[in-house]
């Protein structure tokens, strides 16, 4: 129970940093590009926490593996949005990261926080 609550800890942390890193790069005067970026990388990064520490409640026999293929395939397309959205940005558009990608991520997490309090 411990671990499971320290890794509900970590998972909230981790969004927590990634909401202050978009929140706040606009603080620094980059240019529009930059920002945009950045939204994607915080987006990405607090997903990829909650996914490694997912597979390392896996395989520290925390969470069961039936839910390996749903999580795994759940955050592949999520790779795929966030290639896309790059792609976007590369393109010089003026938009943050799309909102589909922030409910796409919100879905993968709270998918990750349903199967761990399953357990």
């Amino acid at each position: 129970m411990r671990v499971k609550k320290n890794l509900f800890s970590v998972i909230v942390i981790s969004m927590a940093v990634a909401f202050s890193v978009a929140t706040f790069t606009s603080c620094m005067n980059p240019t529009q590009q930059t920002v945009v970026y950045k939204s994607i990388a915080s987006v990405e990064l607090s997903t990829k926490a909650s996914y490694q520490s997912y597979i390392g409640a896996v395989v520290s026999g925390i969470a069961t593996t039936n839910a390996v293929p749903t999580i795994s395939g759940a955050f592949d397309h999520f790779q795929h949005s966030v290639m896309l959205a790059t792609e976007l940005a590369q393109q010089n558009t003026n938009a943050l990261a799309p909102s589909s990608l922030v409910t796409e991520s919100g879905d993968l997490v709270n998918l990750i926080n349903g199967i761990l309090n399953k357990k």
